[in-house]
């Protein structure tokens, strides 16, 4: 993770009022690398993720059916945290690419 990345994740958990101080605690260390993200066990150590367009394109879906997949437990994002009001939320590739065979 670059040092922009992680100012910007840093100033998110500050600034966001939802955010508890055991979710702060939690992503300071996942930022450290002494723990992993939630939902991490079960893509591997190296997953990679990508934004809701990406996956939509590489499904060759609308970002509506994609919305549709994750509601009927098709898929499962990861959600990195929140920030405006709206949830920061990531697929992890493999399991795209399982889905699209």
């Amino acid at each position: 993770m670059n040092r922009l990345t992680e100012k910007v994740i840093r100033l998110a958990l500050e600034e966001d009022p939802e955010i508890t101080s055991k979710q702060a605690r939690e992503v300071a260390e996942v930022l450290k690398g002494r723990s992993r993200p939630v939902g991490s066990a079960e893509m591997g150590q190296e997953a990679i993720l990508v934004s809701n367009r990406e996956a939509a394109r590489l499904l060759s879906v609308s970002r509506q059916t994609l919305w549709r997949l994750e509601k009927h437990g098709v898929i499962k994002p990861v959600v990195l945290g929140h920030a405006g009001g709206h949830r920061i939320k990531r697929y992890a590739l493999e399991g795209l690419r399982k889905l699209a065979r």
